[in-house]
């Protein structure tokens, strides 16, 4: 950071990005310049008195291999001088590039024009390359008599081939560091007026949609288009084009910042975790204390009937997990695929219907294949049996999910339930984040939820309408009560489909399950805690992602590494190292602790220190768009929150054992919706996302509550 400047263009490099590639690529020239050092040295290639055992040759054959002895001398001498200069130059590519912090761009001044000698050595290694490559193939047509000739055939056409790959590699990179809106006309100077500034950053992000909509035109030129994609695709570009435009990133500086993101906010728990610590004089109070933190209730407890204290009947743990085995089941046959990867195609065996899309059937199947694999895998999944079924699609495209109708009678309900998302269709509809308007008729008037899910909501809506399957269910059971339930994707849908049902059906209940958190204005929210549960499990990514935390990590990556002290490549290093060694990063740490110091020094209130520290002086025209734009501008409109009561399951900090004796592994509580506006780098932010791992917690739970009761049925306290 910021972005390399080169050949009258910015790349999707940094000047600091030669390291790690340079080290590589010096340490695999090295031995081939060793052995044509050795040719050289010992063989002095093809001479003619090389093979002194053998009978001397035909005159002509003889004058035919001096020709191309001198030939090959000269490519091998060539080669040689060529691969030296290329291995200095690499050296001092990386000895520039490893210098100074990532915002230190003045330490690699050089960088460029190295970069630039670099390129011109191209040129004559193409030429030498070419003329190498037609020697050696009349080599072929005159075979090496003797094992000296042998080895040097050998190392020239190893050379050849490596040059070749080495050559192949630049090309290729160079193409895929190529930033189409790196062009310096994007960037020209301008006198630093408000008018000006703003008609730079006007035609930025106008060319930037245009790219970006042009990219994914050819990603998914698959894609069967209809009369969404070309909203989708305009959408999720406004977007991605909000997201990175003015940021001056590299890909390489999001890694880092990762790294040091993950190293901040270790330290940041530690250090209150010690000081509270300090000022309570208990340590052990302090075993939960990032939940209690962030605002989280203290832990609470299940009565006898698994229903949590002092919340209303319906939220019981026992029906949460009945209804979370349905959401996995939308998933079909894929998901008990993933599940049982050896014995999954005997599982779905059973159930599976041979040409079972030409043969009449109980329930209503849209688009499912000829064998009912997806069937196959709600029923493997669930156990629900086929006349149960009510209605089941499996239609997969843009702002349309997969959706199963099913007769629950366990639960004297008919259930409605949403699939996740699984597809590239489905990421698509999660990405089209932008705030669109609601309308729903217990709702006031201008709520706003999520663009994608609310588009999927409305078609659900649609088809049951139509297809009147609702109706015809409650005709045929007309005392059950309407559940909505999903994961993911499915549950953010399943809360905004009952918010457009509930006044038709009051009584309506929705279990969603890891929903997503940029879903619902505050008034939306609020009126979904009526009938939501949201069930969430520790340090789930898709909890708390949305458009604005999203935006919120941007402008956390830019502090981090503005304020990183350490060489881009010690940053990379040591996360690696970390992730896989578990080595300690108190070097990391190192450059949040001198950032502190930097801030305490600065006579001024906290957020203009951090401000300046990360927007730095506005000495350009990126570093004035950089400060009059990033930290103000939001691409959506309304901010959204997740949906209904929060039951987020955590961890058990502490080893010690519970009240009972045994060791507790989970814990239940209430979190408020400002919990999950914060994107956090956990090490299980996506696995905590996945359903299997959300059954696994919730039945952890209802085992720990059984045995409570089993060795001591006075056990159960009211939490306050």
């Amino acid at each position: 950071m910021p972005a390399l400047k080169l050949l009258g263009r910015r790349w999707l490099l940094g000047s600091d990005d030669f390291v790690l590639p340079g080290s590589l690529e010096f340490a695999l020239k090295m031995p081939w310049l060793a052995l044509i050092l050795v040719v050289i040295v010992r063989e002095w290639v093809f001479a003619e008195d090389g093979c002194p055992d053998l009978p001397p040759l035909d005159p002509v054959l003889a004058e035919i291999r001096s020709q191309l002895a001198n030939r090959l001398r000269i490519y091998v001498m060539g080669s040689a001088a060529l691969l030296v200069l290329s291995t200095i130059t690499v050296a001092v590519l990386v000895a520039h590039s490893a210098r100074g912090s990532p915002v230190e761009e003045e330490a690699r001044r050089h960088v460029p024009q190295i970069l630039k000698f670099k390129f011109s050595l191209m040129f004559p290694e193409l030429i030498w390359n070419i003329l190498g490559t037609l020697w050696a193939y009349e080599l072929g047509e005159v075979m090496p008599r003797c094992a000296g000739e042998a080895f040097t055939s050998t190392v020239i056409k190893g050379v050849l081939i490596f040059n070749w790959l080495s050559l192949v590699a630049t090309i290729l990179g160079m193409a895929l560091l190529f930033d189409p809106l790196g062009s310096a006309r994007y960037y020209a100077p301008c006198d630093g007026g408000a008018n000006c500034l703003e008609d730079h950053h006007e035609q930025h992000a106008q060319r930037s949609r245009a790219i970006w909509q042009r990219r994914f035109a050819w990603l998914f030129c698959w894609m069967r288009p209809d009369e969404h994609s070309r909203t989708a695709f305009h959408d999720v570009a406004s977007l991605f084009s909000a997201l990175f435009r003015s940021t001056d990133l590299v890909p390489s500086d999001v890694a880092s910042a990762f790294v040091l993101l993950r190293v901040k906010q270790k330290r940041e728990v530690r250090m209150q975790r010690e000081k509270l610590a300090k000022s309570r004089g208990n340590r052990e109070w302090t075993q939960h204390f990032p939940t209690h933190a962030q605002g989280i209730s203290p832990p609470l407890s299940l009565d006898e009937d698994t229903r949590v204290i002092g919340a209303a009947e319906w939220m019981k743990l026992s029906i949460a997990r009945h209804y979370l085995r349905l959401s996995m089941a939308a998933y079909g046959w894929p998901l008990v695929m993933y599940l049982h990867c050896f014995t999954g195609f005997f599982r779905l065996l059973p159930y599976m219907a041979c040409c079972g899309c030409m043969r009449s059937k109980t329930p209503r199947v849209v688009e499912d294949n000829c064998c009912l694999c997806n069937v196959a895998g709600m029923r493997s999944l669930s156990g629900v049996p086929a006349h149960d079924i009510l209605y089941a699609s499996f239609r997969n495209r843009l702002f349309e999910v997969p959706f199963l109708v099913v007769a629950d009678h366990s639960t004297k309900s008919i259930v409605v339930v949403m699939r996740g998302s699984i597809s590239l269709r489905d990421i698509f509809t999660d990405f089209t984040a932008a705030s669109y308007e609601l309308e729903a008729p217990e709702l006031p008037p201008n709520c706003k939820g999520h663009k994608g899910m609310i588009h999927v909501a409305q078609y659900v809506l649609r088809t049951l309408q139509q297809e009147s399957i609702l109706t015809e269910a409650f005709e045929s059971h007309p005392e059950y009560n309407l559940i909505v339930t999903g994961h993911s994707l499915g549950a953010g849908v399943a809360v905004l489909l009952g918010l457009m049902l509930k006044p038709t059906y009051p009584d309506l209940k929705c279990y969603a399950f890891a929903a997503p958190g940029g879903l619902l204005c505050p008034e939306a929210a609020a009126a979904s805690e009526s009938f939501t549960l949201t069930v969430g499990l520790g340090d789930d990514l898709v909890m708390r992602l949305g458009v604005d935390s999203i935006e919120n990590l941007r402008t956390d990556l830019l502090t981090a590494i503005r304020c990183c002290m350490l060489p881009k490549y010690r940053v990379l290093l040591s996360g690696f190292m970390y992730v896989l060694f578990g080595v300690p990063d108190h070097v990391l740490e190192q450059t949040w602790e001198i950032a502190d110091e930097k801030l305490e020094r600065i006579p001024t209130k906290r957020y203009r220190a951090i401000h300046k520290l990360v927007m730095g002086p506005p000495t350009s025209i990126e570093a004035s768009r950089l400060a009059c734009n990033v930290g103000r501008r939001r691409f959506s409109e309304q901010r959204l929150f997740s949906p209904g009561k929060i039951l987020h399951i955590t961890r058990c900090k502490s080893s010690g054992p519970s009240g009972n004796g045994r060791r507790r592994h989970h814990e239940l509580r209430w979190a408020g919706k400002e919990h999950f506006t914060q994107l956090r780098v956990m090490p299980r932010m996506i696995l905590d996302h996945l359903p299997e791992n959300i059954l696994a917690a919730m039945d952890n739970l209802l085992a720990e509550h059984e045995e409570q009761i089993s060795n001591n049925p006075d056990s159960i306290e009211v939490s306050s």
